[in-house]
């Protein structure tokens, strides 16, 4: 009996423009432009506000500026705690990012941010294209 997971009639096939890299992912910090290692920051964005711009009232003003994540050293982050936070010792791989992408899609309100503009400049900067 075959089904929707069947891959012995239906294949599944790994096609990319570009050659994979296994190069680890460097952030680097938004205030202070220094790259963040691991246990010393990550990226955090404002939930409330990604929530708001969702809102039927302010989707007519709002609707076109995506709330945006931000990279940044522990000791440098001065706007305080973000309502969301990854730390990028968890988003050093390609894979890594893939795996939160998924889990942020699972989110309402992460449609309400910029993590598509994260994600692209990260593949950019992989490729070796300056973003």
């Amino acid at each position: 009996m075959t089904g929707p997971h069947d891959t012995t009639r239906f294949p599944l096939r790994c096609t990319t423009r570009f050659p994979l890299q296994q190069n680890a992912i460097t952030w680097i910090c938004d205030e202070c432009g220094q790259p963040i290692a691991d246990g010393a920051g990550g990226l955090g964005v404002d939930v409330a506000a990604s929530i708001e711009r969702g809102r039927p009232s302010e989707r007519a003003d709002r609707a076109a500026t995506p709330v945006e994540w931000v990279a940044v050293h522990l000791e440098c982050n001065s706007g305080g705690t973000p309502g969301y936070w990854i730390a990028v010792d968890r988003l050093r791989t390609a894979t890594q990012l893939l795996d939160w992408s998924a889990h942020l899609a699972g989110k309402r309100w992460a449609s309400g941010t910029d993590w598509r503009r994260v994600v692209r400049r990260v593949a950019l900067r992989q490729l070796g294209v300056n973003a």
